[in-house]
């Protein structure tokens, strides 16, 4: 980290407390669910002794990679977990869950909307990723909570707001281990999407005509600074008439 990062990492641990300072809130936010299942575990980046709460954020804010840090009797556990407020442990947790005290994210926004997106629609897909993984508040390496596609020409996947939202950013978490967010184009409007056919002259949100890297998180944002209004958000790959995988980790839809 330079010089400058080390040194806002450093005040912004300053002020962490116990994480709830208003500058701190502003970094991360508190998970009420403090079990998480055992797979987790392949999330943790490191783990350090506990000196202090305010020393655990600090350890986090020097990681770029860290998301989440949690408390676990005298430990610090750092952690690449795409975790959000709204994630519901007890969905498909393991028999084996792992205790913390409490836990603090990054993967948050005041204005994401994802919590309220309970409805969708897609093409074929793998029976263990289907589209509400994508969307559920939770994603890390070797997790199956993920939204993966079968291998098919032009997958898509459409996601239902709880009403017409002028949307500003969204921002999906690649699949870590292998990308697959290739050549998307991503639509917003007010009318459902039930096939591939229906978004022929739907309005376009953004697009991206390239390949993801493992594990990234792209943003895209609309032109406009008052952004695009619409109900349906869907995802469209497409590589020049070959058959592909597509997948989602994690997505954010941050209203204006």
């Amino acid at each position: 980290m330079n010089p400058l990062g080390f040194l806002l990492a450093f005040v912004s641990a300053l002020y962490c407390q116990d994480c709830s300072s208003e500058s701190c809130e502003k970094l991360y936010k508190k998970v009420t669910v403090a079990k998480f299942w055992d797979g987790m575990e392949s999330s943790i980046l490191h783990e350090v002794p506990l000196v202090s709460k305010i020393a655990c954020g600090f350890h986090c804010n020097l990681l770029t990679e860290c998301r989440m840090f949690c408390y676990k009797g005298d430990r610090c556990i750092l952690s690449g977990a795409y975790v959000s407020p709204h994630w519901n442990a007890s969905v498909g947790q393991a028999d084996f869950p792992i205790g913390y005290e409490v836990c603090y994210t990054s993967w948050w926004v005041h204005n994401d909307v994802v919590a309220t997106t309970k409805k969708y629609n897609s093409d074929q897909y793998h029976g263990k990723y289907a589209p509400e993984l994508a969307i559920d508040g939770f994603y890390q390496i070797n997790s199956l909570s993920l939204y993966v596609t079968l291998l098919q020409l032009n997958p898509w996947v459409t996601f239902e707001m709880k009403e017409s939202t002028w949307v500003v950013e969204v921002r999906v978490a690649t699949r870590a281990d292998l990308g697959q967010f290739n050549y998307v184009t991503i639509y917003l409007g007010d009318t459902p999407v039930s096939s591939y056919s229906d978004l022929n002259g739907y309005p376009v949100f953004a697009r991206f005509n390239g390949e993801s890297i493992k594990g990234e998180v792209k943003a895209f944002r609309y032109g406009s600074n008052n952004g695009m209004k619409g109900k349906y958000i869907t995802f469209s790959s497409n590589l020049s008439g070959n058959e592909i995988y597509f997948a989602i980790g994690e997505l954010q839809i941050i209203s204006a």
